[in-house]
């Protein structure tokens, strides 16, 4: 009947805006999910490079405690230099650190959000299912 065709049409574009919706939420969900690769990457090359360089600083911290017999206050001035380049790494990583977990609850917020958001469609589009069902 005409009645049943409106109802029909009704909950088909209903369906549509969820269908709609949650595509828009599994874009949305790839493109975190890229993001925090992408951060992932560059904290890992940060990382990387935070080892390379606390390796040197080490290797020279060794090679001036070796010759500290032989050596004069101009060199103990340029250890003193490594240790507080050492330092401002270790700095630099214990900061790069909690920006790495800030990130990560940031993620694991807006995926808990985004799940949260996915259930509730779900939850939709069984109840949309269900009233095409008893139409």
């Amino acid at each position: 009947t005409r009645e049943q065709d409106i109802i029909t049409i009704t909950h088909n574009k209903q369906l549509m805006k969820v269908e709609t919706e949650r595509a828009k939420l599994e874009d949305k969900y790839s493109r975190l999910s890229r993001e925090q690769d992408a951060q992932k990457t560059l904290l890992s090359e940060r990382l990387l490079k935070f080892e390379s360089e606390k390796a040197k600083l080490e290797d020279k911290n060794e090679e001036l405690t070796r010759e500290q017999d032989i050596i004069t206050i101009t060199h103990n001035k340029q250890l003193m230099k490594v240790e507080t380049e050492r330092a401002k790494l270790e700095d630099k990583y214990s900061r790069l650190s909690r920006e790495q977990d800030a990130q990560k609850t940031l993620l694991s917020e807006r995926l808990l959000k985004f799940e949260s958001e996915k259930a509730k469609l779900e939850d939709k589009n069984e109840e949309l299912t269900r009233e095409q069902d008893i139409i």
